[in-house]
């Protein structure tokens, strides 16, 4: 098994038993990395793709919730847990991201502002589109489907590590405390 095979497809074709099932079987998982399992009865051939920001969610209906749904199943959890980290928040602040590879996980791509007066003109997030959009969306399919869900929210300086070098977070906190306060409260999204 290869590196950049990732766990979820690994764990959506165990879930689905594929290397006992007859016929052929195409299983996909289409993210930030794309990866395909071939199932011709049982005999199991996978390969991997970088399918970047172009491909990542897609507006697929199901994708999400079976791989979860699978992810759930090989770890005998009692809960879904859906992907979901600190550059999905940033991202809908309009930060610009790297979804990393095999090596090192979503970070900054670049820093949408240089100077601590920039980060009291950042947008609020917007729940209506991207990545953060469909992450909630799974969560109220999963939960219609009676599933208990899972999900990793981070604070405002984690979020503020992708759209601004840190250091300038704590000098405007210095320099604009009660406007960089309530900036800081507009990205909690419970």
């Amino acid at each position: 098994m290869s590196a950049y095979i990732g766990a979820a497809i690994v764990s959506g074709a165990y879930a689905c038993n594929l290397e006992n099932r007859k016929g052929n079987i195409l299983f996909i998982d289409i993210g930030t990395n794309g990866e395909i399992v071939l199932s011709k009865s049982g005999q199991l051939l996978c390969c991997f793709c970088a399918a970047g920001t172009a491909l990542d969610g897609m507006n697929i209906s199901s994708g999400m919730r079976a791989v979860d749904g699978a992810i759930k199943e090989y770890d005998d959890a009692t809960f879904c847990e859906l992907p979901f980290c600190h550059t999905v928040e940033a991202e809908a602040m309009g930060g610009i991201v790297n979804y990393g590879d095999e090596k090192s996980g979503p970070r900054a791509k670049e820093y949408i502002c240089t100077k601590p007066e920039e980060i009291l003109e950042l947008k609020e997030i917007d729940f209506n589109s991207g990545r953060i959009f469909e992450v909630l969306e799974a969560c109220k399919i999963l939960g219609e489907q009676g599933e208990d869900v899972v999900l990793e929210v981070a604070g405002p300086f984690t979020i503020m590590n992708v759209l601004i070098v840190p250091v300038y977070v704590f000098k405007a906190l210095f320099l604009y405390k009660r406007k960089v306060f309530h900036l800081l409260s507009r990205t909690n999204i419970i």
